[in-house]
């Protein structure tokens, strides 16, 4: 957590991290970990590590906002609240470096939703897979576009979703995503 890609002369964030709010029906140690979220040293670390470069992405599990601007109605009401503020704790340190650094995109998957946001100027892209049929994707970016919009650089192809058979190709930057939901097994 915390690392810096230098992906052709663009610097790319990479924080994991997230607290399981499901944790409730999950097992420790086999389908969720106590040190799942992310720590305020790992966040020092990140921006130590950003020090004198523009961070142009991030790349996380978790985002600073929810999806529809934080409202908590998905979580269904059964969530206890010790562990939405856990939840709440961690968002709030991917803010941190989001002010702090100020990339153009944030990308994550946390919530299994797909939609797009913005905060402070950060173009935010959940990563759900309920829109497609087979829920194993890659995300491809070509950086050579980071310097138009996220709109711009999709309607030129050069930002997609891919189906599990694409083939690699060099140079791609890709975001795997398995589809396992709670309880699947790797």
């Amino acid at each position: 957590r915390g690392t810096v890609l230098n992906l052709d002369g663009h610097h790319v964030l990479c924080m994991g991290g997230a607290a399981s709010i499901d944790r409730q029906w999950r097992k420790e140690g086999e389908s969720w970990w106590s040190q799942e979220a992310i720590t305020d040293e790992q966040v020092e670390l990140a921006l130590e590590n950003c020090q004198g470069k523009k961070i142009d992405a991030m790349f996380c599990h978790d985002s600073p906002i929810l999806p529809d601007r934080g409202n908590k109605a998905f979580l269904g009401g059964f969530i206890p609240e010790e562990d939405i503020k856990l939840s709440d704790d961690n968002r709030d340190l991917i803010a941190k470096l989001v002010l702090d650094m100020q990339p153009q995109y944030l990308y994550h998957g946390h919530h299994h939703v797909r939609y797009d946001d913005e905060f402070h100027g950060c173009q935010i892209r959940g990563l759900g897979m309920q829109d497609h049929p087979n829920k194993r994707l890659v995300l491809i970016v070509d950086t050579d576009d980071w310097n138009g919009s996220e709109a711009e650089v999709k309607a030129h192809g050069k930002m997609r979703l891919e189906g599990k058979d694409y083939v690699m190709k060099d140079g791609d930057v890709v975001e795997f995503r398995s589809g396992l939901t709670s309880g699947g097994k790797k």
